[in-house]
């Protein structure tokens, strides 16, 4: 069963027999996550599609600009994180990942 998930996850056969279940488990998680995000963007792109193309038959005045519709990428005035901020997060959140008992992935 456990292949066959790896398969349909289009992972390589090939890279399945030398991990831990531990790792497969974490990558098929992964995968999943993944798909299901790619899901969620394709609904939203197909949505947003509609919405643009029903302003454009039926009110092309009231088309709204790319920003206005989409948003930006961030907040404004956000910045992104510094290498030092991110390694900071990352040992956050590794001891809480440690805290919390959970089983290793080797």
């Amino acid at each position: 069963m456990l292949l066959r998930n790896w398969v349909a996850a289009g992972l390589p056969s090939g890279e399945f027999w030398p991990i831990t279940p531990g790792e497969i488990t974490v990558i098929l998680r992964g995968a999943r996550d993944r798909i299901q995000r790619e899901a969620e963007i394709a609904k939203r792109l197909v949505y947003a599609q509609a919405v643009l193309n029903s302003h454009a038959w039926h009110g092309p005045r009231r088309m709204p600009d790319f920003d206005r519709f989409f948003g930006t990428a961030r907040a404004p005035g956000s910045a992104r994180q510094t290498p030092e901020q991110m390694m900071n997060a990352l040992r956050d959140w590794s001891a809480k990942v440690s805290a919390a008992g959970l089983p290793e992935v080797h």
